[in-house]
């Protein structure tokens, strides 16, 4: 019983030692006056359309939100490959690669 009236009072005193929080003012919104009226624009010709100079063939990449990739993606880590220092079986499900500069 002591316990929970001075875990009751600690609780209150924490309360009672925050301050008032600022009064939450809404901002105010004005929308811009119209120029001129829609009947009275006229249309503009746009630009035509061209190709990037990019060197990159157009078309869609896999971009993957998980660490581990999907069967059409590349992973972002190279596998370990035969040169490589390596303790364990080749078919792992699991591969830890540590890099480290030791100097």
């Amino acid at each position: 019983m002591n316990k929970r009236l001075l875990v009751l009072v600690f609780i209150l005193y924490l309360t009672a030692c925050g301050g008032n929080a600022p009064p939450i003012s809404s901002p105010s919104i004005s929308a811009p006056a119209p120029t001129a009226p829609a009947d009275k624009l006229e249309a503009s010709p746009t630009a035509p359309a061209s190709q990037s100079d990019s060197g990159a063939p157009p078309g869609c990449t896999v971009i993957s939100p998980w660490p581990t990739p999907g069967p059409t993606e590349q992973s972002l880590f190279p596998s370990a490959s035969a040169d490589e220092r390596s303790i364990g079986p080749q078919d792992a499900p699991v591969t830890l690669i540590e890099y480290g500069d030791f100097q």
